[in-house]
């Protein structure tokens, strides 16, 4: 045993040991405080070892890594490994390197204990090690991971033989979700702990806090002992006792940083560190006078602070029962307890600001954050007297704790992005009037890693690894918060640290630039001071002679003697208002708008992006959801994406448009085709009025130009994107992490449209519309489907419109759709009087002929053109290849065919993007010669696996692009051969989760999203009027995804509707149908058809998979179209009404209302006016009260949403009186009153919309009152 430790020579050998995510050699007990031992693990090694490793083992070089995944809702509060290797370990969690073995050639004889608690992550985890046999003779190496949650209980994983080892590593070997190659092998199991030549060791008694940065000096606290500042003589106010979000029979999910108040992820509306008690102490002092201003008796308080006179303290308020927390103000001496704000909403953080209103976050924004499906929260303000009440801003995640700033407000914003793509919360600053948001401390990003030929992208920390809180903002402009680096100020956009080793729990400014800090453990109040770097204990909890609270308050997990969230209370100068630059009429408009102008999308950080592929900015609407799916901690619902329109990019790379104001938008850079390169992962907002500004894609913030400098577009009038028309929507989800470059958005997109056309014909007649608007917005959506038959009808409508807008969307898609006949048209319009147009006329001429020479446009000769194309596919350089290929796509002839063809056979490696442009190319082509190579290509990728790397980014998707995209091609071409190869392939696949998951998605997830190569199948078969598919319906029937943890519809999503023709079609509705009923008459059948209905896809533990009868109805409401079930279907919605309230319940009433709204049967109105009348509201039912997630005790979905839209569908006069009292009813679910507002848009008459007039004066929620504001426009003038 006594051999050579160092660095390996040549000979060493690689080897990574690697296990995938699972739930085996695990225990879930009760804690219990003996040491962690090697108890339950084994020695293990390289599973390809000849022989016994503990005789004669080569020189290696070890990689292992094993991913893990915590029970629903368990929250780490510490975690450790022991871990010891003959010879050499390096540990990883999560890809950040936490420790290595000591020097010493004995150092496998003294086992380490590693700290790994602050890289664990809350969902899935990975530990990695890399271990070193140094020269030959034995090896082995044993693992032993405990890790203890907030309830107590303890989660062990142990090394053993179902870890994989590989003697090659990979990229990303040591990421967290990272996919092996068929390399890797189960680990050789050498023996359990004890086993010679080891035996027993001794166990490391202290541990290693990991490699997290070198140790900080400890703080010297000094001891305040003569009390003489002033600040003492004023006093504080702060909350007595602490109430954690957990162990006290509430559902919450929280994540805070370092201990502290801050958080990278807060989910539940409530301040972010409440109590029971609200307490003055006046002086500042152990001996002073303590007044209880409020004691909450049983319901919670939080979040004070003090009037500028300092005669008032503010604070959040939920007595006991009631559901949610209003506002309070009471008088600094005691006594004048008065409530400011009421509704049911959860109003919390107040803060006075300059001109005497009072700031405040609030649920009053009326939808569900995207992540968790969460109340979200924004900024409102409000009179002294909690009236007239209106939003600052329109976040639709969360803004919380606002600071008055001496420019304005800061705040933490949770930065959340199309679902759970990027979760984390930056320090956000606007004016006072919500204008010229800005980020001023967040996580600083450089440019992303992007890995082309799988099209994936590098891991950039997007899961709660940023966060922030607790910021306290001073007179001279500095701000200072806590961030995941500890204590920091804004001076760097990333929080510039100001002291190594102090982390406060919460913090708040005093008067002379210091800072009042609660101790991490909240018993101690102390006085930071940044500039001297010293820490200044105050006093202790202990030292107080606290009174008595109610016993009311003593409730399980409340620490009494805890005390937190002090603030000064001093009198302090009030900053002069400034004006608001947003007119009070606009902002009170549907239709507001701003603008955004950008200098150069070209100028990113991105450069490994494919930047030479830019031409053009989409711009999209978040269009967040009211209705959660299920009752859960943990739903990830997103937004409906609404695309807005595309601006071309000027010569300079600059664009200018129009967009709406207070509305989530987000930009993604796009190539000629419209084929996203470039995505931003932030919402961003304009205020009524406001210009909005950037340098650059993806710029550092700090490069903004603070006017709008002379660059082309702006000599323009800005290009007008506001949705026009039936904009094109989508599922805008993305259930895996990033998304700045891979192809994660595309795919939903297109496979998870809610609106795309089931006929392309449905585009031609909408471009032909009377209303200007609805044929802007076809004009736009033929760009989508690059179908070349619309090219005719664009070249007639970039001709004749009259509206640039049109025009330029014309062109636009021309480049998408256009042919060799298309170029004569664009070149005609290279004189049109607006530059936009002609800067997408440009676009489009150079994706259709290859060239930037207007004398090639104006006179193209095609077999030119097809030749020097053909040249550019033998390029080093992939950008060229690939706008090559697109371009051959459009004009090819039969020589570029045949070169096109080669170059997919013999180019395998090729990166992703280039071979799915090369095979879709072959499909517009519509090559029958290639059909046999697209065959091969979909078969040889339709079961294969991706290389290794986290598979969320991407890096196990490239077969299952390039076997769908062949599929696609297939359908473009559609022969008979190509058909009845796409019927067999079907019978083939896997489950469809096996392919979501791997094309980047969380494994919580990969049943409720499309698979993108099941959608390609289908999509196919579709276009192809397939009649042959009916082998296959008990498979398509199983690919349909669930809705129990994404955005719940009312509609069907794209994938939903193709699977529902390509079933129609097949002769087999029917069948399905009275499957359907079968299941959901609770009778038993032998029938296969009956089972594959029935089955539900996977769904986690806390989602809970569906019952069958529920599967049934979802099934059901997809497939359904004929209105002669309308009658049973009704029937079924009564029976399931009067059963006992259950989940099944609820998620059979909601899709069965679903399908009687969607059919058009005039008689179910009656059904869906008696549930939306007299089902009991969701008050009702019952409220939880705070703190919790979960507002409503009742089951999800709620159902009575799915009949008011319904009512809408069916246009049901009578029911307008029931609809107008479903909108007024503030003890409606949001989402009821939202779609109730929405249907009477297209049922109401003059005296509907004055009464909707009426009801949008005064109307406290956003979201509902901009569905009334868009039903009395769409209702008409009176």
């Amino acid at each position: 045993m006594n051999k050579k430790m160092g660095v390996l020579n040549a000979a060493s050998m690689v080897l990574v040991i690697l296990v995938m995510p699972m739930m085996f050699s695990l225990s879930w007990a009760a804690g219990d405080a003996k040491p962690i031992g090697f108890d339950g693990a084994q020695w293990i090694w390289l599973g390809a070892s000849d022989g016994n490793p503990t005789a004669m083992a080569p020189a290696q070089t070890v990689y292992l890594q094993q991913g893990f995944e915590f029970p629903a809702g368990a929250k780490p509060v510490s975690g450790e490994v022991l871990i010891t290797c003959d010879n050499q370990w390096t540990l990883f969690i999560n890809g950040k390197q936490m420790g290595q073995s000591k020097a010493g050639k004995e150092a496998w004889m003294r086992p380490q204990k590693i700290d790994i608690r602050k890289n664990l992550i809350i969902e899935q985890n990975s530990i990695a090690v890399k271990a070193v046999n140094s020269i030959d003779g034995p090896a082995g190496l044993i693992v032993k991971v405990r890790v203890v949650f907030e309830n107590g209980k303890t989660y062990e994983l142990s090394t053993d033989g179902r870890w994989l080892t590989s003697a090659k590593k990979e990229k990303g070997w040591n990421q967290t979700g990272f996919t092996p190659s068929s390399g890797w092998l189960g680990a050789k199991v050498i023996g359990g702990y004890g086993v010679a030549p080891w035996r027993h060791l001794s166990h490391a008694s202290k541990t290693d806090p990991g490699h997290g940065g070198a140790p900080a000096p400890p703080i010297v606290y000094g001891k305040e002992s003569a009390f003489t500042d002033k600040i003492f003589a004023d006093g504080v106010v702060f909350v007595r006792g602490y109430l954690p979000f957990v162990h006290h029979d509430k559902n919450n999910f929280v994540q805070n940083i370092h201990g502290s108040r801050a958080y990278f992820e807060m989910d539940p509306p409530t301040p972010a560190a409440i109590g029971r008690q609200l307490v003055s102490l006046i002086p500042f002092k152990p001996d002073g006078k303590i007044t209880v201003l409020c004691d909450a008796d049983g319901g919670v308080l939080g979040s004070p602070s003090v009037s500028y006179d300092g005669k008032t303290v503010y604070f959040s308020f939920a007595p006991k029962g009631q559901a949610y927390y209003h506002i309070f103000a009471v008088d600094v001496g005691g006594g004048n307890l008065r409530q400011v704000t009421d509704g049911p909403f959860h109003d919390y953080d107040p803060a006075e600001l300059p001109d005497g209103r009072i700031v405040f976050s609030s649920t009053r924004i009326g939808n569900r954050e995207e992540y968790h499906a969460k109340f979200a929260s924004s900024l409102f303000t409000c009179d002294q007297a909690g009236n007239n009440i209106l939003p600052l801003t329109y976040h639709i995640a969360a803004d919380r704790e606002p600071r008055v700033t001496a420019s304005g407000l800061a705040f933490i914003r949770m930065d959340n992005f199309l679902e759970r793509a990027k979760v984390e919360t930056h320090l956000h600053q606007t004016r006072m009037d919500g204008t010229g948001g800005q980020v001023i401390i967040g996580p600083g990003r450089g440019g992303i890693q992007y890995e082309k030929n799988v099209g994936a992208e590098s891991n950039s920390n997007w899961l709660r690894k940023y966060g922030t809180g607790s910021c306290a903002a001073f007179p001279d402009g500095k701000i200072i918060a806590i961030n995941q680096k500890g204590v920091v100020s804004s001076t760097s956009s990333t929080g510039e640290p100001l002291i190594r080793g102090f982390v406060p729990y919460d913090m708040s400014p005093l008067p002379d630039g210091r800072l009042l800090c609660t101790s991490i453990k909240r018993t101690r109040l102390l006085v930071f001071d940044p500039e001297k770097k010293d820490v200044t204990e105050i006093l202790a909890a202990s030292d107080l002679p606290m009174p008595t609270g109610s016993a009311e308050n003593l409730t399980k997990g409340y620490a009494e003697n805890n005390m937190h969230s002090v603030v000064h209370l001093a009198a302090r100068s009030r900053p002069m208002p400034r004006p608001s630059m947003v007119d009070p009429k606009a902002d009170r408009r549907f239709d507001k708008t701003g603008f955004l102008y950008c200098q150069n999308v070209l100028n990113t950080q991105h450069r490994s992006a494919d930047l030479k592929r830019i031409k053009a900015v989409r711009i999209y609407q978040g269009k967040p959801f009211s209705l959660e799916p299920t009752k859960t901690i943990y739903a990830h619902i997103g937004t409906e994406g609404v695309e807005l329109g595309t601006v071309p990019l000027a010569l300079d790379g600059s664009f200018y448009v129009e967009v709406p104001a207070d509305r989530p938008l987000a930009m993604q850079a796009v190539d000629a085709e419209g084929r996203p390169v470039l995505n931003e992962m932030s919402w961003i907002y304009v205020r009524p009025g406001e210009q909005r500004s950037c340098v650059g894609c993806h710029a550092p913030a700090s490069s903004a130009p603070t006017a709008m400098m002379l660059s082309r577009s702006i000599m323009s009038k800005p290009l007008k994107l506001i949705g026009q028309g039936d904009p094109h929507r989508f599922r805008a989800n993305n259930g895996a992490n990033g998304g700045v470059l891979n192809l994660q958005l595309e795919r939903f997109r297109q496979a998870a449209a809610i609106n795309l056309p089931d006929k392309p014909d449905e585009l031609i007649q909408a471009s032909r519309d009377p209303n200007a608007d609805i044929r802007l917005s076809g004009i736009r959506r033929m760009g989508i489907l690059h179908n070349r038959a619309f090219a005719d009808v664009l070249c007639h409508a970039l001709i004749n419109e009259k509206s640039p807008g049109s025009r330029c969307a014309a062109a636009l898609s021309l480049s998408a759709c256009g042919d060799r006949k298309s170029v004569a048209v664009l070149s005609r319009a290279l004189n049109d009087p607006h530059a936009t147009v002609r800067n997408a006329v440009r676009i489009a001429l150079e994706n259709l002929t290859g060239s930037t020479s207007e004398d090639t446009w104006r006179a193209p000769d095609f077999d030119v053109i097809e030749r020097q194309l053909m040249r550019r596919l033998s390029s080093d350089d992939p950008q060229n290849k690939l706008m090559a290929l697109q371009t051959l796509g459009h004009v090819g002839g039969e020589c570029a065919k045949k070169s096109i063809r080669e170059f997919v056979a013999n180019n395998p490696d090729a990166q992703l993007r280039v071979l799915m442009t090369a095979i879709r190319s072959l499909g517009y082509l519509k090559d029958t010669q290639a059909v046999d190579l697209l065959i091969k290509l979909m078969q040889d990728n339709l079961t294969k696996k991706g290389g290794g790397g986290f598979h969320e980014l991407g890096y196990g998707q490239k077969p299952i692009y390039i076997s769908a995209t062949a599929a696609e091609a297939l359908g473009l071409i559609g022969t008979a051969e190509a058909e009845k190869a796409i019927v067999d392939a079907f019978s083939k696949l896997n489950n469809f989760s096996d392919y979501v998951f791997r094309v980047a998605e969380h494994s919580w997830l990969k049943g409720c999203h499309a698979s993108i190569l099941h959608f390609r199948m289908l999509e196919a078969l579709d276009r192809m009027e397939s009649k042959s598919a009916g082998e296959r319906v008990g498979k398509i029937v199983e690919s349909l995804p669930a809705d129990k943890d994404r955005g719940l519809l009312y509609e069907r999503d794209s994938y939903e509707a193709i699977s529902a023709r390509v079933i129609a079609r097949s002769g087999m509705l029917e069948s399905v149908i009275q499957a359907c009923f079968t299941v959901l008459d609770g009778e038993t059948s032998d029938k296969v058809l009956v089972a594959q209905v029935g089955l539900s896809p996977h769904a986690h533990g806390h989602i809970r998979k569906y019952s069958p009868q529920a599967r049934a109805a979802q099934v059901l409401s997809i497939v359904c179209n004929d209105q002669k079930h309308a009658l049973r279907i009704g029937g079924y919605v009564k029976k399931f009404r009067s059963g006992k309230d259950s989940e099944t319940r609820n998620w059979c009433c909601f899709y069965l209302i679903r399908t009687l709204g969607r059919i058009g049967d005039q008689a179910s109105a009656e059904i869906l006016l008696d549930v939306l009348a007299n089902e009991p509201t969701e008050t009702e039912v019952g409220l939880n009260t705070p703190p919790t997630h979960i507002v409503y005790k009742g089951w999800r979905p709620f159902f009575r949403p799915a009949a008011a839209w319904g009512l809408g569908m069916l246009k049901e006069k009578k029911a307008q009186d029931t609809l107008l009292e479903a909108v007024a009813n503030l003890d409606n679910a949001p989402s009821v009153r939202r779609q109730a507002a929405i249907a009477l848009g297209r049922i109401g008459d003059k005296t509907t919309r004055q009464k909707l007039v009426n009801l949008a004066e005064d109307y406290p929620e956003v979201m509902t009152r901009r569905c009334i504001l868009e039903s009395i426009h769409l209702l008409g003038q009176p």
